[in-house]
């Protein structure tokens, strides 16, 4: 069948269903970890795909990813790639290619993939974030760093190439917070009712490890995952922190006063 008279089947399939009606026969659990920018989510999909039933794909391109596409070898990943029916596909009906290609549980028991909140909330992506949403099979990760102010001296460090302490403006911090907030409870408004698994992301690097992973694993039906290195212990936040006494006073009275020592 030539690629423009599958493409009208599936049109016409759509109108008739859903997709979550479509694909309610798929086997297996279906899953999306969500993530704020800044937050090395791809170091938690790398730890999830070392287990034996479970796929994590980088993005929702599947594919046609250039981060990669778990479960394919490099010779298919590279034949998908340089398909442009499979892009032609993708373009015209993106919820169909998301169970088709990217939901594939390739005989794994969960199977689903990561992306940044600024990502998913774009534009172009309306038709499978509202696949998402109307599917309340899928079950929802929401992995973010419950200490913002840890992330922000680390994204400062970063962009300003140091190891030593750093100076926080208060108020940019705090901007900066706010924001991170209404986003966060703005994602989770979107996926009520589906089951969901709230994660601090400073977990993973930390000696709780072990712990955070048993319980991404109780949530998902899964066996334990195979022991893996515990991180190590964070160095305490406030020596990292130049103008550690005018952040204080600045964050006193508000809901991040205690991040500076958790």
């Amino acid at each position: 069948m030539k690629l423009r008279a599958l493409l009208g089947a599936v049109r016409r399939r759509l109108d008739e269903a859903r997709p979550r009606a479509l694909m309610g026969k798929l086997r297996g659990e279906l899953f999306v970890l969500v993530h704020p920018a800044g937050t090395d989510a791809a170091a938690l999909a790398t730890a999830l795909n070392r287990h034996p039933a479970l796929l994590c794909h980088a993005d929702a391109l599947g594919p046609l990813s250039p981060a990669g596409f778990a479960g394919l070898s490099d010779g298919l990943l590279g034949k998908a790639r340089d398909s442009r029916d499979l892009a032609a596909f993708r373009t015209a009906s993106p919820e169909t290619y998301l169970y088709k290609y990217v939901f594939d549980s390739r005989g794994r028991h969960a199977v689903g993939f990561k992306v940044e909140q600024g990502a998913l909330l774009d534009s172009p992506s309306a038709p499978v974030r509202n696949a998402l949403m109307q599917d309340r099979d899928v079950r929802v990760i929401h992995y973010a760093a419950r200490n913002l102010l840890g992330t922000h001296v680390a994204e400062l460090k970063r962009g300003q190439g140091a190891a030593g302490p750093v100076t926080v403006a208060p108020q940019a911090f705090l901007l900066q917070a706010r924001q991170a907030d209404r986003m966060n409870d703005y994602v989770d408004r979107l996926f009520e009712g589906h089951r969901r698994l709230k994660l601090d992301a400073d977990r993973f690097a930390s000696p709780e490890r072990g712990a955070l992973l048993a319980e991404l694993a109780g949530f998902l039906g899964l066996d334990p995952f195979p022991a893996m290195e515990a991180g190590a212990a964070a160095a305490p936040l406030r020596g990292q922190i130049a103008n550690a006494a005018e952040l204080a006073a600045a964050l006193a009275g508000t809901p991040y006063a205690w991040m500076l020592e958790p």
